[in-house]
């Protein structure tokens, strides 16, 4: 709803009215393999609420970046903009989906030429979950390893880990955590 009152100089507008708007003219120029820029809305360890233009979307951790992380609230808070491309654009059921880590180079498959099974790296560690550890090796480049054990590792600390298998398709790196550091 619009209102202007001459008289007094004073103009009022909907905030709801004015989103619906521009979610409509966002969606009548949306396609598929866009540059968007996105707005931070909401940001939780597994995901990221954004904005383009009206429209809010969800973009789980998987599409934010290459490697392991812990939690995207340690990277994003609300209010940051980043760029984001347009993967599948769904105009009848209302859904965009997008991603952040198409538009960053691969550090695979040259990071496969530099890994190589057997051999052992140095690391730091990004996370502990219960299913194993993940060890960064380079930026977008993390080795999923089994806990050691009878020791517990914490975020940060730098460990030895022996390379098992390089699976470039997959973009996965497995190891096994030789000692801590």
């Amino acid at each position: 709803m619009l209102n202007y009152d001459r008289e007094n100089d004073v103009f009022t507008a909907s905030r709801k009215a004015a989103l619906e708007f521009m979610a409509a003219l966002t969606w009548s120029r949306l396609e598929e393999g866009q540059v968007v820029l996105a707005v931070v809305r909401k940001v939780s360890m597994k995901e990221m609420r954004v904005d383009i233009g009206g429209i809010g979307v969800k973009i789980p951790v998987q599409e934010v970046d290459h490697g392991w992380l812990d939690d995207l609230r340690e990277r994003y808070a609300i209010g940051d903009h980043l760029k984001v491309k347009v993967m599948e654009v769904d105009k009848e059921n209302g859904h965009v989906t997008l991603s952040a880590k198409a538009l960053k180079p691969s550090p695979f498959p040259d990071c496969a030429k530099r890994y190589t099974p057997g051999s052992e790296y140095a690391g730091t560690v990004t996370g502990v979950v219960e299913y194993g550890v993940f060890v960064n090796l380079e930026p977008g480049v993390d080795v999923s390893t089994p806990h050691l054990k009878f020791e517990k590792l914490r975020k940060g600390e730098r460990v030895l880990v022996r390379i098992r298998d390089v699976n470039v398709d997959k973009e996965k790196i497995y190891g096994k955590i030789v000692r801590k550091l």
